[in-house]
């Protein structure tokens, strides 16, 4: 992944106690108005989509306007004075966000034009509320934005990510299949966007499609889905954004402080990040066609090119940065390779990350700021080094069945085998 700024900036799908902080943030940021489009909200039930849809998520906001505290949680809730001061830093904010977007759409430098691409939608003040009109709002979204992508592309052709964003944004099947080539001409050995291409075709039926691309994967010789390059994206495009003198009200930093990593302060940059990050997650995960296609229906033995293509790409996806992407390709490769003699470093590995994202759940704020929205396994190792907790203790075990029986045996629970 390229390292174009001093510290990595890379995303993962967050655990549930990161998620009630990028709510917050996102509905200070956004209000009812734009949220759907950073948390990923696909569109109505009949709208075209593929499985490169995002997952939906709902954007009920986090933080009711009046009350003192949640029943269910028990944090602190704001007042409605509190609640007052929120709308009117989430009123000012968007005017500095929409007045930055409607500056990218102007600049023609493909920075500006990728950062224009993936926030085009923070320029609508408005979410329709019929169905009809929310897939007409979507379809119109989706055309601003690969057309942005494609000036990005005209301007900068070696640009390493414009290709592979503008696929992974790209949700009509009837619309995409241009945008998906180009990724396939500009990446071919690139693992991840064989995975991809197979997603691609298995939505349209094509099962020959599918086995080209498995095959294709096999023999990439690198897998790299481009994690982070949305938020660096983002975060280029807005830098040096003003935070309004309504956001910096003493009462709001004081009860918003409460619920961020220390350190960190409600500010422009603040929004930024989180929106940039909300939008990379929502991306879908690369690779969820494999778990079929590597497995036999009644658990028997794959035949032995299928099984050692399987073994290839899920290597390739365990040697990635990403703790989830490790963690997901480990627990396949123990399965795979049950018997060989790689599998006990495999399933001691596989504790670890086991270990790694139970202690993140437990205190997510041990990490840094960007380690708090980041799954990158060797910052997130460094983070419990440090704290004095790695490696596991030799004799932790994780409370899930499946987890556990991988660890113990190299081989899911019996009653799960065929599942």
């Amino acid at each position: 992944m390229r390292q174009r700024m001093a510290a990595k900036i890379v995303a993962m799908k967050m655990p549930p106690q990161r998620i009630a902080l990028v709510a917050l943030v996102v509905v200070l940021l956004t209000g009812a108005g734009a949220s759907w489009w950073w948390l990923g909200r696909t569109p109505p039930e009949n709208a075209p989509a593929t499985p490169t849809t995002p997952a939906r998520v709902a954007t009920t906001p986090a933080v009711p306007p009046t009350g003192t505290a949640t029943a269910a949680s028990g944090r602190e809730m704001p007042d409605p004075a509190m609640a007052a001061v929120m709308e009117q830093c989430n009123d000012a904010l968007m005017g500095v966000l929409r007045q930055r977007v409607g500056q990218l759409s102007k600049r023609q430098d493909a920075t500006s034009q990728l950062a224009y691409a993936l926030t085009s939608a923070m320029a609508q003040e408005e979410m329709p509320h019929a169905e009809e009109d929310i897939e007409h709002a979507f379809k119109q979204q989706q055309a601003v934005q690969q057309q942005a992508f494609a000036v990005a592309r005209r301007l900068d052709p070696a640009h390493p990510d414009i290709a592979w964003l503008a696929a992974e944004k790209c949700f009509d099947a009837s619309t995409c299949s241009a945008v998906q080539q180009d990724l396939l001409q500009a990446e071919p050995y690139n693992a991840a966007a064989w995975l991809r291409a197979m997603s691609w075709a298995r939505a349209r039926k094509d099962d020959k499609a599918v086995d080209e691309a498995f095959k294709r994967a096999a023999a990439a010789p690198r897998y790299d889905t481009h994690r982070g390059s949305a938020v660096l994206a983002v975060m280029e495009g807005y830098a040096g954004l003003q935070t309004p003198a309504a956001c910096m009200d003493t009462r709001l930093q004081t009860w918003v402080g409460k619920h961020l990593p220390t350190g960190r302060t409600l500010d422009a940059s603040l929004f930024v990040e989180i929106m940039a990050l909300a939008g990379e997650h929502a991306s879908p995960f690369v690779g969820s066609e494999l778990s079929s296609l590597c497995k036999t229906e009644d658990g028997g033995a794959l035949r032995a090119d299928r099984q050692a293509g399987c073994v290839r790409i899920y290597t390739s996806m365990a040697a990635s940065d990403s703790a989830l992407e490790q963690m997901i390709a480990t627990s396949q490769l123990i399965e795979l390779t049950s018997d060989a003699p790689e599998a006990p470093a495999l399933r001691e590995r596989y504790r670890q990350l086991q270990w790694l994202f139970e202690q993140q759940r437990k205190d997510w704020k041990q990490f840094d700021h960007l380690g708090m929205a980041t799954d990158d396994a060797t910052t997130m190792q460094d983070a419990l080094v440090k704290a004095g907790r790695w490696p596991p203790p030799a004799d932790w075990l994780p409370a899930g069945e499946r987890a556990r029986s991988l660890i113990l045996t190299g081989r899911p629970p019996a009653e799960t085998k065929r599942k």
